[in-house]
């Protein structure tokens, strides 16, 4: 398959052996790391829910923590990590309080190589503003983030998005 072109053989830093795909999956990924989109994974997604290789190929830690005794809990209960294009940049604990119609984000926190610019920002407060309507909220609040300039940027950039949503 390799000699015909069905498979291209892929290798990455830390891999003890070649991955192998077809190139259309690779043209996907190309065009998923231009668009730059935010993702907000399952913890049980098929990207993360094997954690050796999630640590081998994206160089990400990551465990759901609900199984964890809550003293020994890094990131939050239901952590949602954070795929924005091609690379895992976060990890954020959603609680959705429909009679309150607030979404509480308990806690946000950004690798320490995120580039959050303008763009980052607003794709984010997008996807929260899209996950608060999906679970029925009016609100986002940001109760901890491990950057308080991040935090501050992204509720400005809320609080405008919600002003631009009530004026149309």
């Amino acid at each position: 398959m390799l000699e015909a072109g069905e498979l291209i053989a892929v290798t990455y830093p830390g891999a003890a052996a070649k991955v192998f795909t077809t190139p259309d999956t690779m043209e996907q990924l190309i065009k998923i790391r231009i668009s730059r989109q935010i993702r907000l994974l399952c913890p049980f997604d098929n990207l993360v829910i094997q954690r050796k290789r999630l640590q081998q190929v994206f160089d990400f830690d990551y465990q759901i923590e609900c199984y964890v005794p809550e003293g020994k809990r890094k990131y939050g209960y239901y952590c949602l990590p954070i795929l924005h294009g091609t690379d895992l940049v976060g990890r954020l604990d959603p609680k959705a309080d429909r009679k309150t119609g607030v979404l509480e984000i308990r806690n946000l926190e950004l690798e320490a190589s995120t580039k959050t610019d303008e763009q980052f920002v607003l794709l984010m407060a997008e996807k929260l503003a899209a996950l608060a309507a999906f679970n029925g909220c009016q609100t986002v609040n940001v109760a901890a983030c491990n950057s308080k300039t991040f935090k501050n940027m992204l509720l400005h950039a809320l609080a405008e998005l919600s002003m631009c949503l009530r004026n149309s």
